[in-house]
């Protein structure tokens, strides 16, 4: 019988402390301070804001929209990526439309078709970047927008089932027995804020609280939970009482309260008497700046005052954390200071009494609050607006400065920085306590672990990865890897498999649709590459919003879908095609030989072999070889060169050499050690054919060939200019809505811009909405509206 060893519950004991001793090591704010920063400038944050011509559309028409990438700490126009990625999901979080849209500066600009197939409802616009697919996916770009489909308008359905729901959010973070606590609350159904009246009563079931909603069924209640007490929480829902829960009542734990009373920001923070240390840490942090960082002596009851006058907080939202003596956190408050310091956009319209079919103005002027002129970049929309094309209330400075930053989704952002009233004030300290700012997590900084960054960022184009794998899709790690393109501007990269096999090629000016070559050096067969997709796998959460549209609306919809239909007849969409050239690292040929200058030959081999003087065929082991002379060490190269046909790499040469010399015209030679990425080439030898599309012309039966989408060519927002004069001779229908949509607007050094444009046939309110950023950081939007009669 085997005898289990017999520890004393001391010794159990002990060895627990040695091991908690060893793991909570003492911690002072400078250790806070620069593990803090450390952590900060390895996970760079990367914002997205996306501006769209409108924010309701019709089956079958178009968004526009132009893209802004930012710094997530400062706010100032970020060219880390060079790539971003668009997509239109559905409610089940499966994407009807993806896209990928160049980046220049930090700004970018492009269109999404919407599918004439799609049912009516509400849709979700998501942007993002390579580098972003390294964070949570809560803080990608998120716009929810409405589509409606003529052909399938629902029917407004009012069910009787009941999904209302409510959190409770204690200031700080926790219920503490003993410790007064203002408990912000969350009433939802279908994740819009309802009203409901609620209650919580003690054990001997006496009200001790009630509440209500103050705004988007966000409000807040005082509570001080008794010690050994029990509570339960009410909240009445068509005229019917429900019990919901109350978070957790810690017998021991430490809180904070904040109060802003006149400039100045006060808090109270309390801790349970009887704790380890009487001292603790405070940490004052706004996007990574550092505002605050001291240790805080409580006095004899567990409590500390403190106060800091509003100039010494940062625009936006604000973090005071506490932490005990080994650096765990224990309370938390958000607060948010009102942004002052933006760029102030002017802009009006020159003759306000438009007509249709007019010409007309928009004059913008931006300045900073001391009313310096401001050098930015800024875009323009202009729709009729009326019950169906509604206020888009996401702008770039409510977005940046509030939304950007907290998970989930906010109900009408443009009420809380829009308004300066009490209620407003109120309403948006409620929001910073039932939204927590988690970008990173504590224990992460504290303990130096960074999360994993598999998403390298897309510097300099998009970033194509293959996984290599044999014929039982086993990956093939250090595997040499070639990827060129068949476009008009031919284009090639080289890459080398990592231990998962992924091999990554990095891009450049790939834009529209390609023709993609893989291929494995020195070993072309039973390997075969899998293209991943750069799109990301997961989605912020669905908040969930059903559209009901109004039976009044019918009639609305019926006209903008003739509209529409109109506009499409009538007004051809235009793309954009870059001007790009051939993309090779190796530079321009030593040599360049003309077929038509001579006698044309009947082979390849012939015409290398009798014209090309820089190249000899040899037959070696029945294999024809070729190579090339090296112009450095005067002799021929040991090895074969890189081989292309138009652009594209021939890894067995034997296979060109019997091909028509007649179907090239040029040959080019470099008489030198090429080096490409991570390969050296003995020499290139390129031939281009006289279609540019090696037509008839076999490339290797084991290349792994595809299209590929690259980036989005731009579409062309139709503007009556040229063709203004025959639009009125003819007098073609004109439908257009948007009216205008101008993505890059440029401010000249004294902070204005003037943007020139042409009523339609149609009557009505129109608003002009106009969002960017100054080259200095300072986000800007304004509005405003005028009759066309």
């Amino acid at each position: 019988m085997q005898h289990q060893p017999k520890y004393s519950f001391s010794l159990v004991s002990f060895i627990l402390l040695l091991a908690f001793a060893a793991n909570a090591q003492l911690i002072s704010s400078k250790d806070l301070t620069e593990r803090f920063v450390q952590y900060q400038e390895a996970a760079l944050q990367e914002k997205l804001f996306v501006h769209t011509s409108k924010n309701d559309f019709l089956v079958g028409e178009t968004i526009y929209f132009s893209i802004y990438s930012v710094d997530g700490m400062l706010h100032q126009p970020l060219t880390l990526s060079r790539v971003a990625f668009l997509e239109l999901i559905d409610s089940g979080n499966k994407p009807i439309v993806q896209t990928k849209v160049a980046l220049q500066d930090a700004f970018g600009n492009g269109s999404l078709a919407i599918p004439d197939t799609l049912r009516t409802g509400y849709y979700r616009l998501v942007a993002y970047t390579s580098w972003m697919r390294n964070f949570d996916v809560e803080y990608y770009f998120k716009k929810q927008i409405t589509v409606v489909n003529p052909q399938n308008i629902p029917v407004t359905e009012n069910s009787k089932r009941d999904s209302t729901t409510i959190s409770f959010y204690p200031e700080g973070g926790y219920l503490v027995a003993d410790h007064e606590c203002n408990v912000a609350f969350k009433v939802s159904n279908n994740s819009k804020g309802v009203r409901i009246k609620g209650r919580i009563v003690n054990q001997l079931n006496d009200t001790i609280a009630r509440f209500e909603p103050l705004k988007f069924g966000i409000g807040t209640l005082l509570f001080k939970p008794q010690p050994n007490q029990h509570y339960k929480a009410f909240i009445r829902v068509d005229k019917v009482w429900k019990e919901v829960k109350l978070p957790t009542i810690h017998q021991k734990g430490s809180t904070i309260r904040l109060f802003a009373v006149a400039d100045s920001v006060k808090a109270r923070i309390t801790q349970t008497i009887n704790s380890e240390s009487d001292s603790i840490i405070l940490f004052v942090h706004s996007r990574g700046k550092i505002l605050d960082r001291s240790w805080v002596k409580l006095n004899a009851g567990g409590v500390a005052r403190l106060s800091w006058p509003v100039t010494r907080f940062e625009d936006g939202i604000n973090h005071i954390t506490i932490f005990d003596k080994y650096g765990t956190p224990a309370a938390e408050r958000l607060y948010f200071k009102k942004p002052m310091n933006l760029a102030l956009i002017n802009a009006e319209i020159t003759n306000p009494n438009i007509s249709v079919r007019e010409a007309s103005e928009i004059k913008l002027k931006v300045q900073d609050a001391s009313g310096y002129p401001l050098k930015g970049k800024f875009s323009l929309s202009l729709f009729k607006t009326d019950n169906f094309q509604k206020y888009d209330s996401i702008n770039i400075i409510n977005y940046l400065m509030l939304t950007s930053d907290l998970r989930g989704t906010i109900e009408n952002p443009a009420y809380y920085l829009s308004n300066s009233d009490s209620t407003s004030s109120r309403a948006l300290d409620n929001l910073m306590l039932t939204h927590g700012w988690r970008r990173f997590v504590w224990t992460d900084v504290i303990n130096h672990q960074l999360q994993p960054m598999p998403f390298s960022p897309d510097t300099e184009g998009m970033t194509i990865r293959a996984i290599v794998h044999d014929e039982t899709n086993k990956p093939i790690p250090n595997s040499k890897v070639l990827l060129s393109t068949a476009s008009p501007h031919n284009q090639l990269y080289a890459s080398i498999s990592n231990f998962r096999g992924i091999a990554s090629f990095y891009t450049k000016n790939l834009v529209g649709q390609n023709e993609l070559f893989l291929q494995e050096l020195g070993y072309d067969k039973n390997i075969s590459f899998t293209v991943l997709s750069p799109f990301t796998e997961k989605y912020p959460q669905n908040p969930g919003w059903i559209l009901n549209v109004d039976s009044s609306d019918k009639g609305l919809i019926r006209d903008y879908s003739i509209h529409a239909q109109a506009t499409s007849l009538f007004f051809k969409p235009k793309f954009t095609q870059p001007k790009l050239q051939d993309f090779a690292q190796y530079g321009k040929p030593d040599k360049t030989y003309r077929t038509n200058q001579y006698v044309e030959f009947p082979l390849v081999k012939d015409a290398l072999s009798e014209y090309v003087s820089d190249v000899i065929v040899r037959k070696q082991e029945a294999v024809t070889k070729i190579f090339l002379f090296d112009k450095l060490r005067e002799e021929y190269f040991e090895n074969e060169p890189l081989v292309l046909i138009d652009g594209i790499p021939v890894l067995n040469t034997d296979r060109i050499v019997g091909l028509q010399a007649g179907l090239f015209e040029g040959i080019e030679v470099y008489n030198r050690k090429v080096f490409y990425g991570p390969f050296v080439f003995n020499g290139v030898l390129s031939l281009k054919s006289k279609t540019g599309k090696f037509n008839g012309i076999q490339i290797n039966p084991e290349a792994t060939v595809l299209e590929y989408e690259g980036l989005q060519l731009k579409r062309e927002f139709y503007v009556p200019g040229d063709q203004e004069s025959e639009l009125v001779e003819e007098k073609l229908p004109d439908f257009r809505n948007p009216l205008l949509w101008v993505p890059n607007i440029q401010t000249n050094s004294r902070g204005e811009a003037r943007i020139i444009f042409t009523t339609s046939d149609l009557k009505g309110t129109y608003l002009t909405f106009i969002n960017g950023i100054s080259e200095n950081g300072l986000p800007g939007t304004t509005a405003f509206s005028f009759q066309v009669k």
